[in-house]
């Protein structure tokens, strides 16, 4: 699967899971996550980190937070922006069996 280059804005106005648009007025959920140990994704810092979910073949992107950052105070070195509660749920349970990100991921934050 290929993966552009996403803006650091469009990933915080779309939602990981579903696509759907996120307007600037629009309430915004997240969850954000830890990596394991000896993983690193500094080139990442400000900018997106694509993900496969190899289950359904999805693409997705999370953003890697900058230092000082509200998600980086909350301990969190990757957010994934979603649009609903739903969404979060959905999103969580699917990170939580997609091994590809098991081997990534320490942990899971939200919903």
């Amino acid at each position: 699967m290929q993966f552009e280059e996403k803006d650091p804005y469009d990933v915080v106005h779309e939602c990981s899971w579903c696509g759907s648009s996120i307007g600037d007025d629009d309430e915004l959920f997240g969850i954000g996550a830890k990596v394991r140990p000896g993983i690193d994704i500094s080139e990442y810092t400000g900018r997106a980190l694509p993900f496969e979910i190899l289950i359904d073949a999805r693409k997705l992107y999370a953003f890697v937070p900058l230092p000082g950052s509200e998600a980086k105070k909350h301990g969190h070195d990757l957010y994934f922006v979603v649009c609903s509660r739903q969404c979060g749920k959905e999103l969580k349970a699917r990170l939580k069996e997609e091994t590809k990100l098991g081997d990534m991921i320490e942990n899971l934050d939200g919903f």
